[in-house]
């Protein structure tokens, strides 16, 4: 019994294999704090991108006096190089020439849709109040991206990000659309 007593004794001071055993029960849990920070980090930056994108393209048709086709597909093609190396299939940007009649009524000139429907001419819009005063237009850019996750098992349905901005036309009251 005493013989069994001491090398149950023995066996309990013995620390041999402890770092193994230690490293064994947290290295699951550092590793998935890894892999989320890097996670996060990789969707902040979509947001980052997602809100480059939206500045790039409202100033870029702001600045205009009147726009076409081609001046709209070129502005959708180098705002949407913003995004990269974000895969560009879930991307979708809608522009709009929002204008205000003299009862302050707001509706949409045009707009125009990147992967996305754009509004109707003539429906109405609702902007923040103060934006435009009567008479006034506004563009209006509207940019979401739906992030997918390489780690599937941390966000299995993605992550939707978008955001818009709104900013008045530089160079005349209202920018026009023409073919």
């Amino acid at each position: 019994m005493r013989l069994k007593n001491r090398s149950l004794s023995s066996f309990l001071r013995d620390s041999a294999g402890v770092s193994a055993v230690e490293f064994a029960l947290i290295a699951p849990l550092m590793i998935t704090l890894y892999l989320g920070a890097c996670e996060l980090c990789n969707i902040l930056l979509a947001d980052r991108k997602v809100t480059n994108v939206t500045a790039a393209t409202t100033d870029l048709v702001a600045q205009e006096m009147s726009i076409s086709d081609l001046e709209m597909t070129d502005i959708f093609s180098a705002s949407s190089a913003i995004m990269e190396p974000y895969d560009l299939s879930s991307l979708k940007i809608v522009v709009s020439s929002v204008v205000a009649d003299a009862g302050g009524n707001t509706t949409v000139a045009w707009s125009d849709g990147f992967q996305a429907n754009a509004h109707a001419a003539g429906s109405a819009f609702t902007l923040p109040p103060g934006l435009v005063s009567p008479g006034g237009s506004v563009i209006v850019t509207e940019v979401s991206y739906q992030y997918a996750s390489p780690v599937q098992e941390i966000w299995p349905s993605g992550f939707n990000v978008h955001d818009t901005f709104y900013q008045k036309p530089r160079r005349t009251a209202q920018i026009s659309r023409v073919s």
